[in-house]
Parts: C-alpha cells; sequence; structure tokens
C-alpha cells in the first residue's frame, strides 16, 4: 500500500493525508477479494497507527456461538509491549467497556484512571498491557447489530483527543465494518452452502439405505455434524423398550473429550432435561453454571466430562411421536446458542427423526412379516399371494410339503410351475372371477406338479386399491382331500348302516309281508287246478278258462307289486334327492303294512293333502323313515290296551316347507325320555338295538330337515317331519 508520508513536505492541509489515507483503505478493500481481509487488516492498522500517531490498535469480532461475545482477532503494536493472550475475549477481559459497546456508542478515554468503579476490571486490564488512553469504535453497518469493536490506544501518555481525531477513528473502523461485514456475509453464505450441502448429503444418505445400515449412518452423521459446527460431543439418544428411559445409542466425541461412563442414559445423567425433552422443550445452555439448583446431577455430569455449554433437541415426528433426542456439546468455550445455529440443529435433527422413524418402521414391518410367517408357516394350509400376473409374491411353508418347493424359490413363478399345468387348468375359471374383483370359494381336483391327488378347498379374496384397481390376489388353500375320503367312507358306512335299518324294518314285517305274497300265491294255485279240471272235460268251457286265468294274471301282478315294493326298498344305492311326491311314498308304505295293521286290529288313515308340493328327497331313505315311525306306532299300540286302535298319517305345506305327521293312539313317551329316544342305541324295547329313531333323525338331518317328537294331549305320541320344499321347476 502506498501512502504519503505524515512527514513529508507537503503545503496542503494535514486532512489529506488522512482522506488519501482512508481512500486507498477504502479502495483496497473494496477490492480485495472476501478471503484476503484478514490478512490486510493487520496491515492497514500497521497504516493507521503510523498516520494518526498512535501506538496500538486492537480490532475485537464477535464469536460464531454467540454474538456479544468479541474476541481478539487483529492487533498492531510495538515489540516492547506485552503480547494479548491468543484467545483473549472481550467480556473477560473489559467486561464494562463490552457492555457499553453494545450499545452502539464510541467510548473515548484519554485516562484509564478516569473510568468508573464498575470498569475495575477494564482498567486492570488497560495497564496490564500499558494503554494510558484509548478510543473504542464500535463495528457495525447502518443500525443493524454491533459484531465487534476496534481501539486505537497511546501507550505513551494520556491523550485529550480532539473531536477530529475521534471522527477520523470512527471513519476507519467504518471502512474495516465495511469489509469485515462482506466478509462476514460471504463467509456466512459459504457456511449456509456447507450446511445445505452437508444436509443434502445426510438426508439424501438416508432415503435409500438398507435397514443394516442406519446405525453406521447416524454416527457418521454426528461425526460430520460435529466437525462442521465445531462441536465436539454429538449424542443420539433413544427410548428404550425395555427401560422406558432414554438411552444413548449413538455418538461422536474429539479426541479430547475424555471417555464417557457407559452405560449411559438421559435418566441417570440428565434427569432435569430428560423432563423437559420428554415435554417436547429444546434446551440451550450457554453455560453450565447457568443451569438450575434443581439440576444439580445435570451439572454433575457436564463437570465430570468438561461440557462448557449444551444443546438438547427431542426427536419428535409430526403426529406427535417422540424416537428419542439429540444433544450437541461444547468442551473448548461456550456457546450461546444463536438461532441460526438453533435452526440448522434443527433441521438435522428432523433428519435423525425421519431416518430412526423410517428405521423403526421398517423394523415393525420385518418383525410384522415375521410373526406373519411364523403363523402362517404354523396353520397346515396353503397361504399365497399372487400379483395381477398370477406370479408368486409370497408362499408359506405348505408349498414344501404339498408341491416340494421353497417358499423362496416359488416367488416370482406362476401358479402353472408351481402347482402344475393340471392343476391349474382347473383352477383357471375361477381364478378369472377373482382377477375381475370377484371373492370365489371353490372346489379343486387334480394332480400336483409330483402327480400326487389332491382336492384343494380354495379361497381366491382381490386386493383392491382405493380406487379399485387389482393389486393382486390372497390365495389360501385348505388340504381336503383326507376329509372327502373320511366322507365319502362316512357316506358308505351311513348307507350300509341304513340298509342294514331297513333289512331289520322289514325282518320284522317277513310274517304279515309272507301273508300278503302267500295270499295271491294261493289264488293262482287254486285258480291253476280249477283251469286243469276244466280242460280235462270231454267239452271244456273255454270262456270259463279264460276267466280263469284272468284271475291268474292279476294276483301274479298283486304278488309282483309286492316284491317289486320290497325290492326297490331293500335295493342298495347311493342316495338320489330330486324332488318326489311324498303323498305317493306313503301311500306305498300304507300298502305294505297293510296286512300287519289288519292282523293287529289297528286302523290306519291317511289324511294326505291333495296339495302337496314336491319334496327334494331320496325316495327310499324317506320312505325307510316312514316305516319305521309307523311301525314304532304298531309297537306302541300293541303294549296298551287302549279302546282306540289307530295311526293317523297326515301331511301339509307351511311356506316353502312340507310337513307330515304320524300320531298314535298308544300310551305316549315318558318325559324324562322324549330328550333321549333320539339317541344312538337308546331303546325302550327289551330286544330293540336302539337304532331305528337315531338312523330316522341323520336320514332327515342329511335332508336339511328336522325330526321330533311330542305327546298327543289326547293320548300317544306324534312324530313330525319337516323338510324343504322342492323349488319350482323352470319352465320349458
Amino acid at each position: 500500500m502506498s501512502l504519503p508520508d505524515p512527514q513529508g513536505n507537503d503545503d496542503r492541509d494535514d486532512s489529506l493525508p488522512f482522506e488519501r489515507l482512508l481512500a486507498e483503505i477504502s479502495t483496497l478493500f473494496i477490492n480485495l477479494p472476501a478471503d484476503r481481509i484478514d490478512e490486510e487488516i493487520a496491515a492497514a492498522q500497521k497504516l493507521v497507527c503510523a498516520h494518526l500517531d498512535i501506538d496500538r490498535s486492537t480490532l475485537w469480532e464477535a464469536t460464531a456461538t454467540d454474538s456479544e461475545v468479541f474476541v481478539l482477532r487483529h492487533y498492531h503494536q510495538p515489540p516492547s509491549l506485552p503480547s494479548p493472550p491468543q484467545r483473549m475475549n472481550a467480556k473477560e477481559f473489559f467486561p464494562w467497556i463490552s457492555r457499553q459497546i453494545l450499545l452502539g456508542e464510541t467510548i473515548v478515554i484519554s485516562n484509564v484512571s478516569d473510568l468508573p468503579a464498575e470498569a475495575g476490571r477494564d482498567q486492570e486490564t488497560f495497564r496490564r498491557y500499558g494503554a494510558r488512553a484509548s478510543v473504542l469504535v464500535p463495528l457495525r453497518v447502518g443500525r443493524e447489530k454491533v459484531f465487534g469493536v476496534i481501539s486505537f490506544n497511546s501507550t505513551q501518555r494520556e491523550r485529550s483527543w480532539t473531536m477530529m481525531e475521534v471522527q477520523r477513528f470512527e471513519m476507519v473502523a467504518q471502512v474495516f465494518a465495511n469489509a469485515l461485514a462482506r466478509k462476514r456475509s460471504e463467509q456466512d453464505l459459504q457456511e449456509r452452502l456447507r450446511f445445505e450441502t452437508l444436509l443434502t448429503d445426510i438426508s439424501a444418505r438416508f432415503l435409500a439405505l438398507p435397514p443394516d445400515r442406519v446405525d453406521d449412518a447416524i454416527e457418521d452423521a454426528l461425526r460430520r455434524i460435529g466437525e462442521s459446527l465445531g462441536l465436539e460431543l454429538c449424542l443420539l439418544w433413544q427410548w428404550s423398550e425395555e427401560t422406558g428411559g432414554l438411552a444413548l445409542t449413538h455418538l461422536h466425541r474429539s479426541r479430547e473429550c475424555p471417555p464417557l461412563p457407559s452405560p449411559m442414559d438421559v435418566d441417570t445423567h440428565f434427569p432435569w432435561a430428560r423432563e423437559r425433552i420428554a415435554a417436547g422443550e429444546i434446551i440451550t445452555v450457554s453455560s453450565i453454571a447457568d443451569l438450575p439448583g434443581e439440576a444439580a446431577r445435570d451439572l454433575e455430569t457436564c463437570r465430570r466430562i468438561g461440557v462448557r455449554s449444551l444443546c438438547f433437541l427431542p426427536l419428535s415426528a409430526a403426529e406427535g411421536t417422540s424416537f428419542g433426542a439429540v444433544s450437541f456439546c461444547c468442551l473448548h468455550e461456550q456457546s450461546a446458542w444463536p438461532e441460526t445455529i438453533v435452526s440448522r440443529l434443527r433441521l438435522l435433527a428432523q433428519v435423525f427423526t425421519n431416518a430412526l422413524a423410517r428405521h423403526r418402521a421398517d423394523r415393525m414391518v420385518r418383525q410384522a412379516e415375521q410373526r406373519l410367517r411364523l403363523i402362517t408357516n404354523a396353520l397346515p394350509v396353503l397361504i399365497s399371494y399372487v400379483g395381477p400376473d398370477l406370479r408368486y409374491r409370497f408362499n408359506n411353508e405348505a408349498y414344501r410339503t404339498w408341491f416340494g418347493v421353497d417358499p423362496e424359490s416359488a416367488r416370482g413363478r406362476t401358479i402353472a410351475e408351481v402347482a402344475g399345468e393340471e392343476f391349474f387348468r382347473s383352477a383357471k375359471p375361477y381364478l378369472e372371477r377373482a382377477l375381475s374383483g370377484e371373492a370365489v370359494r371353490c372346489t379343486l381336483e387334480g394332480l400336483t406338479v409330483n402327480g400326487r391327488p389332491l382336492s384343494l378347498e380354495a379361497f381366491y379374496v382381490p386386493d383392491l386399491d382405493e380406487r379399485g384397481g387389482l393389486r393382486g390376489l390372497c390365495i389360501l388353500g385348505l388340504d381336503v382331500t383326507e376329509r372327502n375320503l373320511a366322507l365319502q367312507e362316512a357316506r358308505r358306512l351311513q348307507d350300509e348302516l341304513f340298509h342294514a335299518g331297513r333289512v331289520i324294518t322289514l325282518g320284522e314285517l317277513v310274517g304279515t309281508l309272507a301273508h300278503e305274497i302267500s295270499q295271491p300265491l294261493s289264488a293262482i294255485m287254486s285258480n291253476a287246478q280249477a283251469a286243469r279240471r276244466f280242460l280235462a272235460a270231454p267239452a271244456p268251457d273255454l270262456g270259463e278258462v279264460l276267466e280263469i286265468l284272468d284271475d291268474i294274471v292279476k294276483e301274479n301282478v298283486r304278488a309282483g307289486e309286492v316284491i317289486t315294493r320290497l325290492r326297490s326298498f331293500l335295493r342298495k344305492e347311493n342316495m338320489e334327492v330330486k324332488p318326489l311326491d311324498l303323498n305317493a311314498a306313503l301311500r306305498e308304505i300304507a300298502v305294505l303294512l297293510r296286512s300287519d295293521a289288519r292282523q293287529h286290529g289297528i286302523t290306519t288313515s291317511l289324511e294326505l293333502d291333495p296339495q302337496l308340493p314336491a319334496v327334494l328327497g331320496d325316495k327310499v331313505q324317506l320312505q325307510q323313515v316312514m316305516l319305521n315311525l309307523v311301525m314304532n306306532a304298531f309297537e306302541a299300540i300293541k303294549e296298551c290296551q287302549a279302546p282306540e286302535r289307530s295311526v293317523r298319517i297326515r301331511t301339509w305345506s307351511q311356506g316353502q316347507e312340507i310337513l307330515a305327521a304320524v300320531t298314535d293312539s298308544g300310551k305316549g313317551i315318558a318325559p324324562e325320555e322324549i330328550e333321549h329316544i333320539f339317541r344312538p342305541f337308546y331303546t325302550t324295547k327289551p330286544r330293540g338295538l336302539g337304532l331305528g329313531l337315531s338312523l330316522c333323525r341323520s336320514i332327515i338331518t342329511n335332508h336339511r330337515g328336522r325330526l321330533w317328537a311330542e305327546n298327543n294331549p289326547s293320548g300317544g305320541a306324534i312324530f313330525y317331519i319337516r323338510l324343504p320344499a322342492a323349488p319350482p321347476a323352470n319352465p320349458a
């Protein structure tokens, strides 16, 4: 920098050299890059001291962590004067002056002895470093907040500063203030860019991070934050599911930081902070000495670790869910935690909150998947999920047992590939219905890939999105192969039992049935003998022979009808459910029992509804029930000496149901037995098996009907049958 020599021969006014100096300094700082401003300030201070006849100039700037704490950044003085400490804090060495400077006023001191009593510490510092008079000018731009102070000192003598001198000092101070403000603005901009880059990098890293790498990423983020913001200790705490407290889970500490207690939790070491974190408060402590009395445990922990300032931020999601807290600590110097720093830390805390929320959600999803897989694998059913392309996305362990396919290897494969083409063909029509959005239940028969016959009861449930679009199908399959075989065997045994019941019933009628057959046979024999006699005559009467032959044919038909009914009743065939005329079936039963009724003097009456709709059932089985009920009615009458010996068979309709009743004039049923007579092997007959009524109820139940008994108020018992009517036939 080339400036006029203040002692040189110049006939201009003494203000001109200063104005030239001020102009050149201003021009220099205006064009100077921001990263070189600090470098040139010291040189400028030296020239200012020389031209304004002062010994020392010091320049103090506010710290990044506390805008009200000024630290000595630049100074110029003679080598003979004692050097200031490397990191000199104006608040500590000049407390009174610091307060005055923050008010924005220039302080003029002609004699340090004139300082007020409350400036004792300031006066002591002046004398220690040889200052006898001083002018201190705040550094600020316009009406903005003061961010520093520059002093101009006389060490040789007390000095009465003229107004012009003070004004010159203020003009020089303004040049420095403008330069430093520009530097601070550019530094703030760079700092914001660095922070935004840091925030973006950390956020981006967590976006697609696998769950098993989240912990490492959190610790790396804490390290980068600490290094970027000059924080020696960064701690992340999470709520413990075991203890319910805030436990330390991640940390970054500088090399100078002492080891931390282990284990470490907020409840034990920072109980005062814990209450405020739980309430969602942000805690900033500039000096641990400012902690309240109830924070004695927190203060003890800070002193043990060497913390001078700390900040706690809760990690809370928007819906109020708390994941823990993050704390930042300064060990070397105190921090006022300005709003700019706290705002940045809050943004970083939100990144951690989002990462922990996603991590917790991922963990919960994995746990839910594990529980779901445990449950689905424990169930003896096929459980799977397929996409619209019918490729598996989920399979339970049953696929390994049924199809020999590992659930993991089944993913991405089609149903046809896993279950087999034949099985897929049987399922395809139902799958197509399910793909159209219909919930389908069906039974499938086929062979699996390994050739095993399989009967499957399948449920296809569409998974639809909010707009009704198909996301996939939930499939539940129950292996009913063994069940169907067991049901088939049970039906076979039941048919055998029903057939045996019919044989037993007819066995009880063998006498009367033999009479029904012997009568037409005797008539046939008599007519045949008569025909022989007529034909042996010399002139046989052929007309009489023809009448005899007609009688033989009639009796033969009569005997044939009895045998046909017996064969029909005793035939051993599968149950055939179809619409039938219940009245006609009952008339046939009445014919079979006609002889037995006459033999025991029992009157049998039929009161059949001529408009009775068809009933849906198996004719032989329903006749077996009615035959059993009527024969039981005969037995009840035989066992008592009732004056009236009658059995009445009735039918009628009631809505969509058909009812039939068998009423006898016997002694009725004992009240304590009426609930037991339908139980298997329960009988009141000396030689009974107790199967008749049990079989009857089973048959009626199989027909989706009901069989029950009541006592007739006028004497005897009534057995009721209720059956569904056959649906009306579709018109051609």
